[in-house]
């Protein structure tokens, strides 16, 4: 399956595509990127993959009320 730009919904120039770091399945054209490069290596992470990470670091980071932990312990 020949991969498409999220973008332009194109192939277009394959050899321009960044692949997204974290799934590796979604990809872009470099130059729809703020700032346009061909010679280096561009980290990338689509929408999607990056509101996963928001998600998952922000659940993550959630603990519970301390009377919680003071409710469910068996300290006397």
């Amino acid at each position: 399956v020949p991969k498409i730009c999220l973008n332009c919904g194109d192939k277009g120039f394959s050899n321009a595509f960044i692949h997204c770091i974290s799934c590796l399945e979604v990809v872009v054209h470099r130059y729809y990127l703020d700032k346009v490069t061909f010679t280096e290596y561009v980290p990338w992470v689509c929408d999607e993959c990056n509101e996963n990470e928001i998600t998952r670091t922000t659940n993550s980071d959630v603990v519970p009320p301390i009377t919680d932990l003071v409710e469910h312990s068996h300290v006397g």
